[in-house]
């Protein structure tokens, strides 16, 4: 990985000359997944530190002939209606990379591993039902998701960041306090913005049709981690030390190469690295 600021890397891709291929990330994680699927002595790394300066240094990039390629979560562009005209420019196909991994079959494993077959459901063959389990996560992650999706849409300056899930996420249930949430997140804001009913109740009634309104994309991945991570243990199981990175970690490493193969990102990928040539 190249340790450089994303404005002085920009300068370091049009003076390289070795014809190797360069690749924009958001973070630490998503170098963590792609070095270790991609041939790394035919590539260079470069973290962004946030999809915008990714968008920034391919942008800069658009007239040049060197070998390149950003990868970026989807987020929640389709919603708010933006488009990037970025040909070497790959957006994951769910919202987020979290999203595919929490898609995937290696939920599977992961639930065979970690959950309790006294506490979790099993289909007519035997394995832990899965499906059961995605639905119930979703059914809470898809609530907050909407708040952030009209939290961008409407410009309502609500930060998310850092949030307890324990402060709102009832273990032994595994539901969600809607009261709880709303108090939490206002705690967090405080000087900022109120979050009223009113505004919670114009989320929740967000109606979005076709891919839009697919939980993947509507989903946040950080929601999506601990709301699970919470599952495990107590709900779905009874791993009380799991902690969200770690259940990240063990997503990554756990999602298998045939599934990455078939999707459409990966292709997209590939595709572009194949035109490498064409600029030589």
């Amino acid at each position: 990985m190249i340790d450089l600021a994303p404005e002085e890397v920009i300068t370091e891709v049009e003076m390289s000359c070795d014809g190797k291929a360069w690749i924009f990330l958001e973070g630490e994680t998503d170098l963590v997944f792609f070095r270790s699927r991609l041939n790394e002595r035919d590539l260079k790394f470069f973290v962004a530190g946030n999809r915008d300066n990714v968008l920034m240094i391919l942008k800069n990039l658009l007239a040049s002939r060197k070998h390149f390629i950003g990868i970026i979560d989807r987020d929640y562009d389709d919603y708010l209606q933006r488009e990037h005209e970025l040909t070497h420019l790959v957006v994951t196909e769910s919202r987020d990379m979290e999203n595919m991994f929490f898609s995937g079959e290696v939920l599977q494993r992961v639930m065979e591993e970690f959950a309790s077959r006294q506490k979790t459901p099993s289909t007519v063959g035997g394995r832990l039902d899965v499906h059961h389990v995605r639905d119930v996560i979703y059914k809470i992650s898809t609530k907050i998701g909407k708040l952030r999706i009209c939290n961008d849409k409407y410009r309502w300056g609500i930060s998310f960041k850092d949030m307890d899930y324990d402060k709102f996420i009832l273990r032994k249930q595994l539901d969600f306090d809607a009261d709880a949430f709303l108090k939490h997140l206002n705690g967090k804001n405080n000087g900022k913005i109120s979050i009223t009913e009113h505004m919670w109740q114009k989320a929740l009634n967000e109606c979005f049709e076709g891919d839009l309104n697919r939980s993947d994309r509507i989903s946040h991945g950080h929601d999506l981690m601990n709301i699970l991570c919470i599952s495990l243990k107590c709900f779905f199981g009874n791993c009380k030390t799991l902690d969200k990175d770690t259940l990240e970690s063990i997503f990554r490493l756990g999602y298998s190469g045939e599934e990455l193969y078939s999707n459409p990102m990966w292709r997209k990928i590939l595709d572009i690295l194949k035109l490498r040539n064409k600029f030589s």
